[in-house]
């Protein structure tokens, strides 16, 4: 009965005996209680009238085809009908009708995006002044209005501010965060929400019945899901399926007409991935394909799909957040009980960047495919979590100490941590503690040895570490360290330390603590800032601690004479890439580093320093 009163309403109208007309125009709502999806906007609207607490200056914002317009009028109805101000107007006197009809000379509809210059606003401005003709308000109707220029903004500034007691403005813009501030600030604002999906299918389905369509279940869904919040656009949508098939719509007549894809197909695709039929899979791909549609829509579908299924299996009591049929929300449980939320959530993430992906694309069906073989294989994906837990208890665990299985490629690991003896562990435990100090006799150089399995099942043999009061340590004085000071300028493997070392004089050494002259403020708060660094430095250069002071010296460094370098032996031992080989050594012998590579079945292919 609701919805035969407002096509009776627009029967009246002298457009309507027109051939056709288009279902958005032909069920626009007439009164606050026909709006669809914006009852908070109608209900103040209502009580502002009521209470008489009617403002000079309104602002509608929100997406397109959701009612900004046609809520304007209707308000435009209430405030001029013959019978008002009144929350009901009445549809039928003289005022109601024009207003409809949109030839009132006291309800003015402007178009913002054609109307944006500063002197149609100038003559809007000169026109505010005129009384009504007719109604009790002179409304101004500005659609579009984040489309006016600075300029035009300003001229409107005073008489938005001040307007005379007849005039009412009302806007309408989709991006109000274009309207200038001063504007917002003198205007009620009201966001338009989103039109919920369920709603507009409901809204379809009363046209439908109203005007005798048969439709098959499923239609009205995909019509209203492919709306995207706008009730104009899915009616629109409707008017073209209806031209199309006649008064019998079917889920494949419209799946060809406006290129939507039916649920059917995710569902499909799903359940290929889960099972790893890579072949059938691949040949729906290629079917998808040839279809020719809008891949944009399939990568939406099956995105929102997966989305559905995380949210199922995450939120069992409040699938009202689905918009969808209770029948939908069954499938979609059934099928979301093959996956844990972490695979799903893997999956969403996957389909979303392929979706950014397949624009960019040599191939579309590769990029599909590849997609899909993704998908079949998350049931084998472990997280990074996972794989540090894993780690954790192969450290902490003892012989017979099993982690919980989570892929078949974690059987290797459990062999390798029930192999291994307790006191291996306990050993590389103490390893990673103790600091490392380089043995006094410098390694042969050697390549970068490649880890084999049989390598790395084998541990390094222990070494003792070397002392600073070995026989070997040199006698340090400051000749020694001038004469070396380059070389060990040289160890220093941070770049910017290395160039103030460089730039630094060695003052004096009274057999503890080394005086570094630093030529200028900048260098010396640097210098100052790295001592630990440089007295770690000066330790592992000369075995034997010696302690820094940094002096402001203005005297540049100079070079040692040739005559007077003194060529330690331990020294011989510290030089950069000698001293790289054994911390690479060091690092790859690493009780850790070895079970870290057997867990993964890796092979270490390069080392590189943390910058």
């Amino acid at each position: 009965m609701h919805a035969v009163h407002i096509y009776q309403e627009y029967m009246d109208t002298d457009y309507v005996n027109s051939e056709f007309v288009v279902t958005a125009r032909k069920w626009r709502p007439q009164s606050f209680d026909t709006v669809v999806g914006q009852e908070h906007i109608a209900t103040t609207l209502k009580n502002a009238i009521a209470r008489n607490r009617i403002a000079h200056a309104y602002l509608f914002t929100g997406s397109r085809g959701v009612g900004k317009t046609s809520t304007a009028r209707i308000f435009a109805r209430a405030l001029n009908c013959e019978q008002g101000p009144t929350v009901n107007p009445c549809g039928t006197c003289e005022m109601c009708t024009e207003i409809i009809q949109g030839s009132s000379m006291d309800v003015i509809e402007i178009d913002g995006a054609s109307n944006n210059k500063v002197d149609e606003v100038r003559e809007l401005r000169d026109s505010v002044k005129f009384v009504p003709a007719k109604g009790k308000y002179k409304i101004y109707i500005i659609d579009e209005v984040h489309m006016l220029t600075t300029s035009a903004f300003n001229a409107l500034l005073k008489t938005l501010e001040e307007p005379p007691p007849h005039v009412i403005f009302i806007f309408a813009t989709t991006e109000p965060q274009k309207v200038l501030p001063t504007i917002l600030s003198r205007c009620q604002r009201f966001d338009f929400h989103r039109i919920p999906q369920c709603i507009i299918r409901d809204h379809l389905a009363n046209i439908s019945k109203t005007e005798g369509y048969s439709i098959e279940p499923g239609v009205l869904d995909a019509i209203a899901r492919a709306g995207d919040g706008s009730m104009r656009d899915a009616q629109s949508m409707f008017d073209q399926v209806v031209a199309f098939c006649g008064t019998t719509i079917t889920f494949e007549q419209i799946s060809s007409i406006l290129g939507i894809y039916h649920t059917d197909v995710f569902y499909l695709l799903t359940e290929h991935a889960h099972n790893q039929n890579i072949a059938d899979g691949i040949m729906l791909i290629g079917r998808i394909l040839r279809d020719g549609k809008n891949l944009s829509h399939f990568f939406d579908g099956l995105l929102q799909h997966f989305r559905s299924l995380l949210l199922v299996s995450l939120l069992e009591n409040r699938t009202d957040v689905l918009e969808t049929t209770p029948e939908e929300i069954q499938r979609l449980r059934a099928q979301a009980s093959w996956f844990t939320p972490n695979e799903l959530e893997y999956a969403v993430g996957l389909i979303a960047q392929a979706g950014v992906d397949i624009r960019y694309a040599l191939s579309k069906q590769v990029a599909l495919e590849l997609l899909f073989l993704k998908l079949s294989r998350i049931h084998s994906v472990i997280s990074i979590d996972q794989a540090l837990l894993k780690l954790e208890e192969i450290q902490q665990g003892t012989p017979g100490t099993k982690p919980a299985p989570a892929t078949p490629n974690a059987e290797p690991v459990r062999k390798v941590a029930e192999n291994k003896p307790e006191s291996t562990v306990q050993i590389s435990t103490q390893q990673v503690v103790k600091p490392v100090v380089f043995p006094a006799e410098a390694p042969k150089e050697k390549p970068l040895p490649t880890l084999s399995p049989r390598q790395i099942n084998t541990p390094a043999p222990a070494q003792r570490p070397a002392s600073f009061n070995d026989t070997n340590t040199l006698k340090v004085d400051l000749a020694t360290i001038q004469s070396s000071w380059k070389k060990v300028c040289d160890s220093c493997e941070n770049n910017m330390l290395h160039n103030n070392l460089v730039n630094a004089r060695v003052v004096s050494y009274d057999g503890e603590i080394l005086t570094l002259g630093a030529a200028g403020a900048l260098f010396l708060d640097m210098l100052r800032d790295k001592k630990q660094q440089i007295e770690s430095l000066l330790a592992n250069y000369f075995k034997t601690v010696i302690r820094i002071k940094v002096i402001l010296d203005d005297k540049k460094p100079e070079p040692p004479s040739a005559a007077t370098v003194i060529e330690p032996g331990v020294a011989a031992a510290q030089d950069t890439t000698s001293g790289r080989m054994r911390r690479e050594d060091e690092i790859l012998n690493d009780p850790k580093v070895q079970k870290l590579v057997e867990s993964f079945e890796g092979k270490v292919l390069s080392v590189r320093r943390k910058q």
